[in-house]
């Protein structure tokens, strides 16, 4: 048996943890599958997904690869409500209390998605 040398991610400038590089794969592949179309995930043409632009290959190790990143972006509850009466509409929900939804995320902040566009929440 002839050994196979390892695969190894090559950063010049720093090195990424397991943790980070698995955060980045994520990101990959759900934009590649461009999310399922399971019962309980949103409409894809009224929630797409988007990627924050603000966060580059080049700059992951200050952004999605420092614990606590996504707590720095995340958006206020007063733009997280204005956007949940809207969204209830737009779905028509027969169930039109913002009290019972929450607005997630579809592709979360920790790897990459982005923090304040409609086509992510």
């Amino acid at each position: 048996m002839v050994p196979v040398p390892a695969l190894r991610l090559h950063v010049p400038s720093f090195r990424l943890s397991l943790r980070c590089r698995s955060s980045i794969a994520s990101i990959f592949m759900m934009t590649l599958a461009n999310i399922s179309s399971a019962g309980d995930l949103p409409d894809r043409e009224l929630t797409p997904v988007a990627i924050n632009p603000d966060v580059t290959q080049e700059n992951i190790a200050t952004t999605v690869c420092v614990k606590g990143y996504a707590k720095t972006i995340r958006p206020p509850a007063n733009y997280t409500n204005s956007l949940k009466k809207k969204q209830i509409r737009e779905y028509a929900y027969t169930g039109t209390n913002p009290r019972d939804y929450e607005e997630d995320h579809l592709t979360a902040l920790s790897i990459g998605g982005a923090p304040t566009d409609p086509r992510n929440l």
